[in-house]
């Protein structure tokens, strides 16, 4: 690591230590990005919108999955649990809707908000930088 902060958040991972909280709600965050892009569920700031319907959302996790019922993409059929699956193809499409969904967690937790957005959500809530 190239700078003491950066070594210091972390060793939060490792010490499951989770400083940043919520003053809404009181959920707790181990980096304050993550409790930064968390204050937009408490806010009317919904940066991402969809470019079909009117439609906004505080992520673009959230945006993704609204975007489905836009396109052709078939729905998975929900199975019981402990249901036996005598199909390769039904496994092999659950392992690509998986992987699909993995990849857009991913992408929502690399989301940047504009910095204008930031600026709104961090006054906001009054949310203070500490160096």
């Amino acid at each position: 690591f190239n700078q003491r902060a950066t070594l210091r958040d972390h060793g939060l991972l490792h010490t499951g230590e989770k400083p940043h909280v919520c003053t809404v709600c009181g959920i707790a965050f181990t980096f304050s990005a993550a409790l930064r892009r968390h204050m937009w569920v408490h806010s009317d700031v919904k940066p991402f919108s969809c470019t079909v319907c009117d439609a906004r959302f505080t992520g673009r996790y959230d945006l993704n999955r609204h975007m489905r019922i836009h396109s052709d993409e078939p729905r998975m059929p929900r199975r019981r649990k402990n249901q036996a699956v005598d199909n390769k193809s039904v496994v092999s499409e659950q392992t690509t809707v998986n992987a699909t969904l993995v990849e857009q967690i991913v992408m929502d937790e690399n989301a940047q908000p504009r910095e204008s957005e930031k600026e709104n959500v961090d006054a906001l809530f009054n949310l203070v930088q500490y160096s």
